[in-house]
Formats: structure tokens, C-alpha cells, sequence
């Protein structure tokens, strides 16, 4: 295998060229290998999911015992060397982010794992969102439907003052100095693996994100987005658990249940420095369902305790019972309970979303695509090259 190679080496930091020149000899020198012919150096490309596409990819998991379905729905938007396409892909991103995590993290309590954002490949770059759930992977791409939807009507509603400022805020992080070597060279590492050799990517970034308007990504965004787009491109990837909430907890009585949900409320209002009248919390819980996953109910319970019963202030019971919530939705599976979703308070999902194409042979799917450009460099490598001696 290391018979014959091609070797690029990095030699950054407070170190002469003299000795970078000796490192690469030594490298050459133990490892002894015939140059690889640059006829032969690997391309790196990706594959691209065709206008118009969307398919879905079903996977098991293979451990048993787990009880988290996980989703990747991600949507191809071009060529990593476009710019200006990238720059509104990265501002995307920066828009969708604190309300992607709000809506299906906090309000929604899909899952623990929540993420929003760009995806960068080796040539091709898409929008993505990943989910691990208790919940079915075909309801959370149900939800992942109605929260673009969602965003959709924001952003069209968005004041140019937010936009702005979720501009700015980009900007201010493309911007952001390296803190240290290890960083700097990470960076630069980063750009020749990759093949385009843009060591000045962040601040072409930022050029093309200071002229973005509005309607640049009202646009984007109906074009390769949007639920509904007749032009987006989609893979959506399930993996399925074998076991549920329910199965892993075994035959807990519902009585069970309920004493062992006040039992943990109890500790966690404990660990935010709240006395606990464990007789007064388990009171407010006789009327609620809590096998039945009533989480309305268990957050209104709490809340009345909190204010009624033991007096804590209304600003501090409000930032317990929202952290509160978000725990819930990993409590109750923990304990067999399936959370139980009021689909009257849920954003709706779109109707006229395409029907998607189940892939059953992921090689044949594969066979099956075109195939992107190699990486090309941004300018030619000469202008890193020092300048030669003068020939007397």
C-alpha cells in the first residue's frame, strides 16, 4: 500500500524552511515510496440527488435493546464552488437555528438530539436536519415538513432590522480570529484536503453575504427548501429502533409510574434550589394521567405547585417549569411513557409534499446518480510558490 504515494506535508508554526525541507526528506527516507503519478491521485466527488427528487433510505438498527429512531433529512443545493449560493445556504443556517431547536426541541420534545444546519461534502453542500427520537422516523419527518413550513412564513414576515441582524451575526463569526496554532493549522489543513486551496474562504464568504436582501432568501428558500418546491432535491434517511419506550421499562404499574415521575421532579427541583413538600406535589398529581403521557397536565401541576403550594415567585417558577419541560421529554420515555402530542397546538404540515421513492437497494440508488466535478483550486499554486533565485 505504501509502495507508491503522493505525500503532502504542513509545516506551520515557529520552525525555519530549512527544517520543514529536512522533515520532508526524513519522510521520504523511511517510507522509500515510487512517486504516485498525478494521472492516478484520487478525485474526490460526490454524488448528486437529481431536480425534483425525493427518496428514502430505511435502515434497522442493529442494537435491540435501543429505543431511539434517528433521521437525516437532508436537501442537496449545489456545488461548493459556488459562492453566493453557499453564502445564502450559511445564512440559512444562522436564521434556522435558534428557532429549529425551539421548535422541535423545546416545544415539539421530539428527541435529546436536535440539529439544524449547512452540510459541506467533499464538492456539494445541502441543508439538513437530524433527529433522534423515541418518536416513529415517518412522524419526524412529518414535523421536520412543518417546521420549514413554518420558517417559511417567518421568514417572509421577518423585519429587514432582524435580517440584518442575522446577517451581521454570520459575519461576525466568519470573522471570528483563530484562538490558537492548533486552530490555524486546522484551517489550513482543512483547505488543502479539501482541494480548493481558499485560504481566504471566510472573507469571500463575507462579500457575499453583505449585498444578500430578503427576497434573495425568500427565493432560495422556495426553491430548494421548501416542502412543497417542485425543484428541491431530497434524501431522507430513517434508522428504526427495534424496542420502544414501553418495551425497555418492562410491566411498570401506572401507579409505578406516576411515584417514580414525582420522585425525579422532586430531585430535580432539589438540584435548582427548591424545597420539595413531596406531599403537597404528590396531591397535585392525583388527577393527572401521567401514563397516559399528559404533558400538559404534568407541567400545569407543577406550575400550581410551585406558585400555590410552596410560594416560589412567578419569574423563577416560569424558568424552572420551562427547564422542566424540556426534561420531559426524556423522563417519560425513560419510565414507559409515550409523551402524548396535541396535534391542535402543532404547526400543520404541508399537504402537497411529494411522494417519496423508497430505495431498496442502496448500491443500485447509488449506480444510479450522476456524479459531481472534482475540486478545483481557486487560483493556481504557483501564487503560494516563492519567488525563484536569480540565475547568475
Amino acid at each position: 500500500i505504501l509502495g507508491q504515494m503522493h505525500i503532502e506535508l504542513l509545516a506551520h508554526g515557529n520552525i525555519l524552511k530549512e527544517d520543514a525541507r529536512r522533515m520532508t526528506d526524513l519522510v521520504e527516507s523511511i517510507l522509500k515510496p515510487r512517486i504516485l503519478p498525478k494521472s492516478q491521485w484520487h478525485i474526490r466527488r460526490n454524488l448528486l440527488l437529481p431536480p425534483g427528487s425525493d427518496f428514502t433510505y430505511r435502515r434497522t438498527l442493529g442494537n435491540a435493546a435501543n429505543v431511539n429512531h434517528c433521521i437525516e433529512y437532508y436537501l442537496y443545493v449545489g456545488s461548493l464552488a459556488d459562492q453566493v449560493l453557499k453564502a445564502k445556504l450559511l445564512l440559512l443556517g444562522q436564521m434556522t437555528e435558534e428557532i429549529g431547536f425551539d421548535q422541535l426541541r423545546t416545544k415539539e420534545q421530539l428527541g435529546y438530539i436536535v440539529f439544524t444546519g449547512a452540510k459541506f461534502a467533499a464538492t456539494t453542500m445541502g441543508y439538513r436536519v437530524i433527529i433522534q427520537s423515541e418518536r416513529p422516523a415517518e412522524y419526524l419527518e412529518e414535523r421536520i415538513n412543518a417546521f420549514l413550513a413554518l420558517f417559511s412564513t417567518k421568514l417572509e414576515a421577518m423585519s429587514d432590522s432582524e435580517f440584518e441582524s442575522h446577517k451581521k451575526s454570520l459575519i461576525n463569526k466568519r470573522l471570528e480570529k483563530v484562538k490558537n496554532l492548533n486552530q490555524e493549522s486546522e484551517r489550513f489543513w482543512n483547505h488543502i484536503i479539501g482541494e480548493y486551496f481558499s485560504f481566504v474562504q471566510n472573507e469571500v464568504d463575507v462579500t457575499n453575504l453583505k449585498p444578500l436582501k430578503k427576497q434573495d432568501m425568500i427565493d432560495f428558500f422556495n426553491h430548494y427548501i421548501h416542502p412543497t418546491s417542485p425543484s428541491r432535491a431530497k434524501l431522507s434517511v430513517h434508522m428504526i429502533a427495534q424496542s420502544s419506550p414501553k418495551t425497555t421499562a418492562g410491566n411498570v404499574s401506572s401507579t409505578e409510574q406516576k411515584e417514580k415521575l414525582i420522585d425525579l421532579l422532586s430531585k430535580y427541583l432539589t438540584s435548582v434550589g427548591i424545597n420539595t413538600d413531596i406531599e403537597a406535589l404528590t396531591k397535585r398529581f392525583e388527577s393527572v394521567d401521567v401514563a397516559g403521557g399528559d404533558q400538559k397536565s404534568i407541567i400545569q401541576a407543577i406550575s400550581t405547585y410551585l406558585q400555590s403550594d410552596i410560594q416560589v415567585p412567578q419569574e423563577q417558577s416560569q424558568a424552572v417549569v420551562a427547564q422542566g419541560q424540556q426534561l420531559l421529554g426524556t423522563v417519560l420515555p425513560s419510565l414507559g411513557i409515550e409523551a402524548k402530542v396535541e396535534e391542535e397546538d402543532l404547526p400543520p404540515a404541508p399537504q402537497k409534499v411529494k411522494e417519496t421513492v423508497m430505495i431498496e437497494d442502496a448500491w443500485d440508488f447509488k449506480a444510479g446518480l450522476k456524479v459531481s466535478e472534482g475540486p478545483r483550486a481557486v487560483c493556481g499554486l504557483s501564487v503560494f510558490e516563492e519567488e525563484p533565485e536569480a540565475k547568475l
